[in-house]
């Protein structure tokens, strides 16, 4: 390994040398510049970009009641981001873990871990399984047709209610008012390809009315790791009819449509997520194969009318139809060994969500000195638990279709009714001073009702200076995911506990942030995040826990709610816009979590406690866009399962990411090509859960592919 040695340090320090260098030598360029580059943003316009996703409406992002990161179009383009995780793994405070199996990636945000604990968005539409499953993401969601995302950190109950943990994620879509159509493709290393297509156009014959499309496909052999990784001598073990070879395809797409018409829009989204289901586990054990996978499919249908009052306020009424479905050849493959033969055990897995949801939305503005926005909440959920198959035919192969279906659904099929109302009112007594109260009450038939509050300041002591103070709740119900996903070794066991309580968090933050001059912008943010009545992953011995599938006990692991934990830390962000030719961003995060129980008091696993980002984009040459970025995570906090760490720290890693595009190198066609891991590190991310330890699955950590590159063009009218 040489992930921490000197040369990474020097490499690193040339690095960010040259991003000053660059920013410097900007500021006395006195060139003339193609006419395309003056449509770029300024740092003012960066500054004034409107976010929606804080409280449910426009506003400035820097009177906005939370600490908030906006991914422009622009930076979109000029990075090379294709997909949510190209974004995430550069911003502040993030922990990715990449080629984690059925995840796709695995985040912890600010030391709050999980897939389940943040909200994805799409326009306003919540894309996270109704009954609260972790959601999978890998490149299943595309960010090629977005307008912006905004990131929005810390709990968010007092407005959306269950599961806005740790934060928002809001992907906001393009809807001009100009017919436009973009095409673009690429190819790349794993024998990866991928194709996006968007169109706007007015619809014939409906003056007014438009259409909007967008959609892509991404199909890649995964991960090349059999050379390299010390599992590859498992693989090529494998008895017959499996294949010895590491075989874990990716086949994801996106679809999306609106109709817009006056005040009335009708809109689809659709994430398809096919992936493998072994990354990450012990490849002795669970087969390496493309019959191992994970495939889920979310289809996401509303529609919404606004009818404005003028001076007696915005009225929004909403309907969305979700579903979520498990398809039924998603499977967990394994392999048995026993004292006289290896056995390939075959667990197929279910799960659905049919979510119909109903929103009401007042928004109105009184003088100026006070906003008030309020809302009710009303939605039905029928949800089938992701291990019914097990549960009602256990130790069998039984695929959720045909007879198997129809008896699964008769008898597991879960009905949730919930309620919920929310408000939040700004005042301005002052023009330096905004102050923000609100509160959500949530009902549901199955879990406990909850009430979430949300207090806020924003302070501007100065014309380029802001400083927010911000108190907020948040809860978690116990997801049907985790109320019957309990493990028994060897094989998956679903033996449901329905004793879990919510999940409960408590946030407090500080961001303070300032205009230097015209060309940096300075950010700082501390949090504390209190969490409690976390459910955990406990161990059980064999004198607890009864395995079905072997008619006896069996080592286990039960989900309960155990313990507290603590996450702080700050987030320092530096950006800076010269002359419209360079701009470039520094984020520091440093984290220090610790779960928290009558025994124990751990460093939480699978956090670098000290992270630096750092990006450039250079505009000086016509027609060249030169975009490198670095980030330097430090090392990893284990567990104390972990056979290879055991409960210290991993070493953290140096990434070099470089995009260059050149831009109508024939009209309106751009070529691109873009270099991850420039460096071609041996890079590991940290294992999940249990990792490495006895009875387990999980690798203690997880091998990340070398250089790749990735060659495309694109073509906009």
């Amino acid at each position: 390994m040489n992930l921490a040695t000197c040369n990474h340090a020097h490499v690193f320090r040339r690095v960010a040398f040259a991003w000053l260098l660059l920013l410097c030598l900007a500021l006395r360029a006195q060139q003339e510049h193609d006419p395309e580059l003056l449509l770029q943003m300024s740092l003012e316009e960066l500054m004034n970009v409107e976010v929606v996703s804080a409280s449910r409406y426009k506003q400035n992002i820097e009177n906005a009641p939370a600490s908030v990161i906006v991914v422009t179009e622009q930076q979109i383009r000029e990075r090379g981001y294709e997909d949510l995780v190209d974004v995430l793994r550069d911003l502040p405070g993030f922990d990715v873990i990449e080629n984690a199996g059925r995840f796709g990636e695995f985040y912890t945000i600010r030391g709050i871990e999980g897939n389940d604990r943040f909200l994805v968005l799409i326009d306003g539409q919540k894309l996270n399984p109704a009954s609260g499953t972790f959601l999978s993401v890998g490149n299943s969601i595309s960010i090629l047709q977005a307008r912006q995302v905004e990131v929005i950190y810390g709990s968010a109950s007092a407005i959306y209610g269950a599961d806005a943990f740790a934060g928002i994620i809001n992907i906001i879509t393009r809807q001009p008012d100009e017919n436009g159509y973009i095409v673009r493709g690429s190819l790349g290393s794993q024998n990866t390809g991928n194709v996006f297509g968007e169109a706007h156009f007015a619809l014939p014959g409906l003056a007014g009315a438009r259409i909007d499309l967008a959609g892509r496909v991404y199909q890649s052999d995964g991960p090349g790791l059999e050379e390299d990784d010390p599992g590859g001598r498992f693989i090529r073990m494998y008895p017959p009819p499996l294949t010895p070879e590491l075989e874990q395809p990716v086949n994801d797409h996106n679809l999306s449509a609106r109709f817009r018409y006056g005040n009335l829009t009708l809109s689809y989204f659709r994430q398809y997520f096919s992936e493998g289901n072994a990354l990450g586990l012990d490849p002795s054990a669970y087969v390496y194969n493309k019959e191992n996978r994970w495939i889920v499919a979310t289809d996401v249908s509303s529609v919404n009318y606004e009818h404005d009052f003028r001076r007696r306020g915005l009225l929004s009424v909403a309907g969305t139809y979700t579903r979520h479905v498990q398809d039924p050849q998603t499977q967990f493959l394994k392999i048995m060994r026993t004292d006289s033969q290896n056995t390939i055990l075959q667990q197929y897995m279910t799960g659905k969500d049919n979510s119909l949801k109903g929103s009401l939305i007042y928004r109105n503005g009184f003088a100026g000195k006070l906003n008030l926005i309020t809302g009710l909440d009303v939605e039905r959920i029928s949800s089938i638990p992701p291990y019914a198959n097990d549960f009602l035919f256990p130790g069998q192969p039984i695929k959720y279709e045909g007879p198997a279906a129809a008896t699964i659904d008769d008898s597991l099929t879960i009905i949730e009714k919930r309620f919920a109302a929310f408000g939040q009112a700004t005042y301005t007594p002052l023009p330096w001073l905004d102050l923000i109260g609100g509160l959500r009450f949530d009902y549901s038939s199955r879990y406990s009702n909850t009430a979430n509050p949300r207090i806020a300041a924003v302070l501007k002591p100065a014309k380029d200076t802001r400083i927010k103070l911000f108190y907020g709740t948040a809860f978690q119900a116990p997801s049907l995911f985790f109320q019957f996903e309990q493990f028994g070794a060897p094989a998956i066991v679903m033996v449901p506990n329905p004793d879990l309580d919510n999940q409960r968090l408590r946030t407090f933050s500080v961001t303070v942030s300032r205009k230097l001059r015209s060309s940096v912008h300075v950010k700082a943010s501390y949090y504390y995040n209190d969490l409690k009545d976390l459910i955990v992953r406990k161990l059980l011995p064999d004198t607890l826990f009864f395995n079905p599938y072997f008619n006896r006990y069996t080592p286990g692991i039960q989900n309960v709610n155990v313990g507290k934990q603590i996450a702080s830390g700050f987030d320092l962000e530096l950006t800076a816009s010269v002359s419209r030719i360079i701009s470039g961003y520094l984020y520091y995060s440093y984290t220090d979590a610790h779960i928290k129980t009558d025994r124990e008091n751990i460093h939480l696993p699978r956090v670098a406690d000290h992270k630096l980002k750092i990006g450039a984009t250079y505009r000086g040459i016509p027609g060249v866009i030169f975009s490198p970025r670095l980030r330097r995570i430090g090392n990893l906090n284990t567990a104390q399962s972990n056979t290879l760490y055991r409960g210290g720290s991993q070493p953290g890693y140096t990434q070099v990411d470089l995009y260059l595009a050149l831009q109508k190198v024939i009209p309106h066609t751009n070529l691109f090509i873009y270099i991850e891991n420039l460096l071609d590190n041996d890079i590991e991310h940290a294992g999940l859960f249990e990792q490495g330890a006895p009875h387990t699955p999980y690798l203690p950590v997880i091998r990340q592919p070398g250089l790749t590159i990735r060659i495309g063009s694109e073509v906009r009218l």
